[in-house]
């Protein structure tokens, strides 16, 4: 390879997996594994007998995630999950399989069915056996998520000395790795979204601030910031950042809400016009929007 630190160095993928994957993996290029979605806690059979259900105790179902096959099958928070086909899983949400010596969990389980199989779930409920049914589909694609810029676009948008992109794990791993490196927490704002619970939820981050930028020159514009409201209007996507920006010219201001509660107001013409000059000083051109927002600007400015 010419790396001396890479020699010798190989990936290996288990033969059982790729079997698994194969024949999805010929149609499309990026295969998600399903995704079952509860968050469950190790009990036992006292639980089980308090609840007047079977002995061994079985997994207890603290709560259900949205659009997970968990919540298609009319799991509930609450439940105690005996098995998923042939596996019966104990006290701690584990079970034996064919391809391990040691005992697996759910999640592993789940993740090796195929897109269009059958899980069927025995639970207990209010100590009454209740068997249901659920085929294997696509999982839920949360917005905080990681992204994978080989098989996906991930939109973003540079403004006022902004860059302003969705919230993804893999910026909340940069980001967290390098507050490390300063000695210093992941801010509580951001740390939310290590939960599944608060990925479900579209989210804009601040991931750079150019120097000498209008952004930059408040100092309470940072990265790590989250938006949530542009001229008042509540904004999670790109999308809905760019129709709020729009409102910006009839006020000729812009003003910026985040997460921490911090309200900044720019001066919108002044920050717009500089675009041009922050985008040859740093190399980066303007999006289609900033430039139609740039040719109505200067087709008013023609009319006065």
């Amino acid at each position: 390879s010419g790396i001396e630190e890479a020699e010798n160095v190989a990936y290996a993928v288990p033969v059982n997996v790729l079997k698994t994957i194969l024949p999805q993996w010929r149609q499309q290029k990026l295969i998600r594994k399903p995704f079952f979605g509860i968050v469950y806690n190790e009990t036992n059979d006292a639980a089980a007998r308090y609840f007047k259900n079977p002995l061994p105790a079985g997994i207890y179902v603290n709560k259900v995630y949205k659009n997970s096959l968990a919540q298609k099958a009319g799991i509930r928070p609450g439940d105690m999950l005996y098995s998923i086909n042939q596996y019966r899983f104990d006290a701690h949400g584990k079970t034996r399989a064919p391809w391990s010596d040691d005992k697996v969990a759910l999640e592993d389980i789940v993740s090796r069915f195929k897109k269009g199989q059958t899980l069927d779930v025995v639970l207990y409920r209010n100590s009454k056996r209740k068997d249901v049914r659920v085929a294997v589909g696509e999982p839920p694609i949360y917005p905080v998520r990681v992204r994978y810029p080989d098989y996906e676009t991930i939109p973003y948008l540079v403004f006022g000395g902004m860059v302003i992109m969705p919230l993804t794990d893999d910026f909340l791993t940069l980001f967290e790795k390098k507050k490390l490196e300063d000695e210093r927490s992941l801010p509580v704002e951001l740390a939310l979204y290590k939960k599944v619970e608060n990925k479900i939820t579209p989210t804009l981050v601040i991931t750079h601030v150019i120097p000498g930028s209008a952004a930059q020159r408040t100092e309470s514009l940072v990265a790590g910031d989250i938006i949530t409201h542009v001229n008042g209007i509540q904004v999670g996507t790109v999308a809905d950042l760019k129709k709020a920006l729009k409102k910006s010219l009839k006020s000729d201001f812009l003003t910026i809400k985040a997460a921490d509660q911090s309200f900044v107001v720019l001066p919108f013409r002044k920050t717009l016009l500089d675009e041009s000059r922050l985008s040859k000083l740093i190399n980066y051109p303007l999006s289609k929007t900033i430039q139609k927002l740039l040719n109505r600007l200067q087709r008013e400015q023609k009319k006065t």
